[in-house]
């Protein structure tokens, strides 16, 4: 499995089972990018309405940009329902 450090330079991450621990208190939005980079690499995918009902992440679309910069290779699609759904490659 692929392992990423969300967080560029800063390095507190292990992965255990495929998740991630954290070591150290993390902000809010620090814990939502660790959540959806869970499901991604879980589930393959997250849509817009997953983030938000699952994790109350309002902005998805920041995050993976966030996730791009870093080196991240995710595919934007279109639903059939215009829903958005993101796809780590």
């Amino acid at each position: 499995m692929k392992q990423y450090n969300i967080f560029g330079e800063i390095d507190v991450l292990d992965i255990d089972e495929g998740e991630f621990f954290v070591k150290k208190n993390l902000t809010e939005r620090e814990t939502k990018k660790i959540e959806v980079m869970n499901h991604l690499q879980k589930k393959g995918s997250i849509t817009v309405l997953e983030a938000q009902n699952i994790f109350k992440v309002e902005n998805l679309s920041n995050i993976i940009g966030k996730f791009r910069k870093q080196g991240l290779a995710i595919e934007t699609k279109k639903k059939k329902n215009k829903q958005t759904k993101y796809v780590l490659l």
